[in-house]
């Protein structure tokens, strides 16, 4: 019996992969890059009006803080008396600002200082006494941690004074001190070379002790201190106000 033939199967084409080139990329038209450019400077545009809304907004409040607390036409001015006290000159100016404008019926001094210089605190006295005698406008003394010494002293003007429980109001005095480190020089072989062209020029100098006659002239200056604070006692006494304990 022959045997039969298998022939061979038919051959596989091969497959040709043919890749085409990339598209080349699509130009941006004019129009396009023109509402890029109105774009961001539209967005720039908001951001800087935002920044100016703000800015006005915030010195209306600061306006608003320091001319008062304004409910309609009516305001209770506000001045802030914190730190110590060095100048007259801007917290008067307030006042007198305050004083002057027909819609502030009344005035707050929020105090938080230790106090400060005599002659500052003495013309701030005054000045709240003149307001309130030439103006008729109640002044309020509202003292927060501390209210001492010269803060007192321009309190002690106010129509009323209001203080927390835990406040530290009052101590009017007078003090004058420094550190002596002559010892200290003398053991680290250093010495204070001073030109002077009066006697007294230097007294006080902290690297040696005080003469005899220095002494005495510093009593005499500290006598002259204590004549005027008795006198800021008296005036502060003849005008002080009720005291509350607390305030609302």
């Amino acid at each position: 019996m022959p045997e039969e033939t298998v022939p061979p199967p038919p051959p596989i084409p091969s497959t040709a992969f043919a890749y085409a080139p990339a598209p080349p990329p699509r130009r941006r038209s004019a129009g396009f890059w023109l509402l890029i450019i109105g774009g961001s400077l539209l967005m720039l545009a908001l951001l800087i009006a935002g920044t100016v809304w703000s800015t006005m907004q915030s010195l209306k409040a600061d306006d608003s803080e320091e001319n008062g607390i304004a409910t309609s036409s009516k305001k209770i001015g506000v001045i802030e008396v914190t730190g110590v006290i060095l100048t007259a000159d801007t917290l008067s100016q307030q006042m007198r600002k305050m004083a002057a404008d027909s819609d502030v019926k009344a005035i707050i001094l929020h105090i938080n200082s230790p106090g400060g210089g005599a002659a500052a605190s003495q013309e701030l006295f005054n000045e709240v006494v003149r307001i309130r005698k030439e103006s008729h406008k109640k002044i309020i003394a509202s003292i927060e941690s501390v209210g001492a010494s010269g803060a007192y002293y321009i309190a002690s003007g106010c129509d009323r004074i209001y203080a927390n429980d835990a406040s530290v109001v009052g101590s009017i005095g007078v003090i004058m001190e420094w550190t002596n480190y002559g010892e200290l020089l003398r053991w680290a072989k250093l010495k204070n070379v001073t030109l002077k062209a009066g006697e007294l020029k230097d007294a006080g100098d902290p690297t040696r002790d005080l003469t005899p006659k220095e002494q005495s002239v510093w009593s005499d200056r500290r006598r002259c201190a204590d004549r005027g604070l008795s006198c800021e006692r008296r005036r502060a006494r003849s005008s002080e106000p009720q005291a509350e304990g607390s305030r609302s």
